[in-house]
């Protein structure tokens, strides 16, 4: 058993028998309710580990961070590639989440936003987190490739939009040890424009602006006094930014209904 397993003790016999994994495989509902019922088994940790992260307009809800460590935890996850750093409160998030479990946390920017490189690590300094400077469609595929054979769980929170779904997809083309990917900045009120395609995609295990999800954690959003402030305001307090769970060919494997669409878009 790893050390992530420990989190969900009343789960281990689920992992040994591969059964956790595969209710990812299930088709979307049951991915939902797998997701929803991990979320709701760890909500009491991450209230008490991620309470004390400072908000930022720049930063990720924690609804949809809870999100990926539902998902983090019923592949086993022991290495998590975020890319798009910017202020650090994702990375943080899952840094608190996870210290102890001996999963490890990559971020990778390239500093679009200058003025956030000092914040971030001053925020990540206490953790357990490799900082890359540079440009994720060639460092991740790198760190990709530095971890055969371990479980593996990107966030793309930059780039955005298709430019996002293709650094995904070529991962997953990359390596089967890329178990999920999740995309950042999806709902449907978005000028990148993705939504419909994460909607009719077999890929996608879970759409955080959708009811079901909102309404079992938007709480979390409201406690830590997140800032939806800006463009969209009534839009992000409603639904979120909207995190796409998109599973790897390790859970799925290729030719599920988009792959093909996918494949194209991603090759021009």
């Amino acid at each position: 058993m790893k050390a992530f397993q420990l989190l969900l003790p009343a789960w281990a016999e689920l992992w040994v028998a591969g059964m956790c994994e595969s209710c990812l495989t299930s088709g979307v509902d049951s991915a939902s309710d797998c997701l929803l019922d991990a979320a709701d088994r760890l909500l009491d940790r991450f209230r008490d580990r991620c309470g004390s992260v400072e908000a930022s307009r720049y930063g990720v809800p924690p609804s949809e961070v809870l999100a990926l460590l539902g998902a983090g935890v019923l592949v086993d996850v022991d290495v998590i590639i975020e890319s798009g750093t910017a202020a650090g409160v994702s990375t943080e998030t899952l840094a608190r989440f996870l210290h102890g479990t001996g999963t490890k946390v990559y971020s990778i920017d390239r500093g679009g936003y200058q003025e956030l490189i000092p914040v971030a690590a001053k925020r990540l300094q206490p953790f357990n987190v490799t900082l890359i400077h540079g440009d994720s469609h060639l460092e991740l595929p790198r760190l990709v490739l530095r971890h055969p054979g371990r479980s593996i769980g990107i966030f793309v929170d930059g780039p955005k939009g298709e430019s996002a779904l293709c650094l995904c997809w070529k991962a997953f083309v990359l390596s089967r040890d890329v178990k999920f990917c999740g995309i950042h900045d999806v709902a449907p009120y978005w000028h990148y424009g993705i939504s419909e395609l994460l909607e009719a995609w077999g890929r996608t295990l879970l759409l955080s602006y959708q009811p079901r999800w909102r309404s079992a954690f938007a709480a979390l959003d409201t406690e830590s006094g997140h800032d939806f402030g800006g463009q969209h305001a009534e839009a992000k307090r409603q639904l979120g930014y909207g995190l796409g769970l998109v599973a790897g060919f390790g859970l799925l494997p290729l030719g599920v209904s988009g792959d093909n669409q996918m494949d194209r878009l991603c090759r021009e």
